[in-house]
């Protein structure tokens, strides 16, 4: 049976991921999850990277199959993580750039969380120049209004301040959600802004999902 480690930071995806992950699978597998919620209020990027080394490396001696990271703000630090690792360790946005930049040059990164904002733009200015989009601009809108309202489960909040913020977008061809945990309003905000939404989540178990299906029996 495979096993697959998934590392939260959120509980909203704590709570739902995982059935996404099974639903997706070809295979019988035994998910285990971790969660701690102290790295999204965290800015201090040695502490955050010292501190995903140290739980990756206790995810590492359970023998999974794969580690995911499911949170953008963890991203930077997944790249430094993996050669120290001995098992496939991805993050959540592996391929959010790949995805965002077909839509046009244009990004407009919408943010719950200031800790996502240099994680996800950096990660889509870095596919950008992989890709050869010399005229790509990426730009973000940031109201933590909605985190606050996220970490105490009053999502009606959450949803309606992301998507005010969205409405204020102009002169972009793409949105890209900086958080999974707002992957629920991808439909809302393309309805509101008439732009296309890449949201991570469905990229990264697509990811998991050729991986573990990679992997044979």
């Amino acid at each position: 049976m495979k096993r697959i480690i998934l590392f939260h930071t959120v509980k909203p995806m704590y709570l739902s991921f995982e059935s996404r992950v099974r639903e997706s699978l070809e295979c019988e597998v035994r998910i285990d999850n971790m969660l701690d919620t102290c790295f999204a209020n965290n800015l201090d990027k040695n502490v955050n990277r010292n501190r995903l080394f140290m739980a990756i490396k206790c995810a590492e001696m359970a023998e999974p199959d794969l580690i995911a990271v499911i949170c953008s703000t963890l991203s930077p630090y997944i790249r430094e993580i993996a050669p120290f690792i001995s098992v496939p360790l991805i993050g959540i946005d592996d391929r959010l750039g790949d995805v965002a930049f077909k839509h046009g040059d244009r990004v407009m990164v919408l943010a719950s969380a200031q800790s996502a904002v240099g994680p996800v733009t950096g990660l889509l200015t870095s596919a950008a120049g992989r890709l050869g989009r010399v005229n790509a601009v990426v730009e973000a809108k940031l109201d933590e209004r909605a985190f606050y309202a996220m970490i105490k489960c009053d999502m009606e909040t959450h949803d309606s301040v992301m998507l005010e913020l969205a409405k204020t977008v102009k002169g972009f061809d793409v949105i890209v959600m900086a958080q999974g945990s707002a992957e629920h309003l991808a439909r809302p905000i393309e309805s509101a802004t008439g732009l296309p939404v890449v949201t991570a989540p469905e990229l990264c178990i697509a990811n998991i999902k050729e991986i573990i299906d990679g992997q044979g029996e």
